[in-house]
């Protein structure tokens, strides 16, 4: 069902950057990025695998997973801040908002 796959994978992307905002407070830690970031890892082959479904080819954003997995690896490198997060989070939207639009222009 590729509506419910997007919505899923857009609701997780609002989690990841959630996520990475309360990293940034000291409210969670590194290891709970990690495991939002791996939620959106399932819910984007997911969301792959439903468009797939019906033969239509998402190839050009198969790099967002890794995309984001370096970003999220160089701000979290980082003591956490929110001048760290300052620093990070508009490649991070930049990334999402790509998958989105592409995902958009697919529906």
């Amino acid at each position: 069902d590729v509506p419910r796959m997007v919505t899923s994978l857009l609701a997780t992307t609002k989690a990841l950057q959630e996520a990475l905002r309360l990293w940034s407070l000291r409210q969670v830690s590194e290891q709970h990025v990690s495991d939002v970031y791996v939620r959106l890892g399932a819910d984007f082959n997911a969301t792959v695998t439903a468009f797939q479904y019906y033969n239509i080819d998402l190839s050009d954003l198969y790099s967002t997973p890794e995309n984001l997995r370096r970003v999220l690896d160089a701000c979290l490198r980082d003591e956490p801040s929110p001048r760290v997060l300052a620093v990070h989070m508009p490649r991070v939207k930049q990334i999402i908002y790509s998958l989105l639009q592409g995902l958009l222009g697919k529906q």
